[in-house]
């Protein structure tokens, strides 16, 4: 689960993951405990997973943070959250 320990992305000075790196297709809300703690918990998430491509996916009430992992790269996409 986890691979290595380093932040993965931090935005306007939010934590959205810290220490954890995850293979694609891993359900986080399954996963519970401290590891769902500890992602995105600054911004409580509505829906977290990980996507094929190796995406972090952190729905929150008025955006959708999408990090690469790998490379920490973030992006925000405000459309789209009433259906979530």
């Amino acid at each position: 689960m986890s691979r290595d320990y380093r932040t993965v992305a931090a935005v306007n000075n939010l934590t959205l993951a810290v220490g954890y790196r995850f293979d694609p297709g891993i359900d986080l809300i399954a996963l519970g405990g401290q590891v769902l703690r500890q992602i995105c918990s600054s911004v409580r998430p509505l829906y977290m997973d990980i996507t094929e491509d190796g995406y972090l996916m952190c729905s929150t009430w008025n955006k959708i943070a999408r990090v690469q992992v790998d490379t920490g790269t973030v992006a925000f996409d405000k459309s789209g959250l009433s259906s979530l």
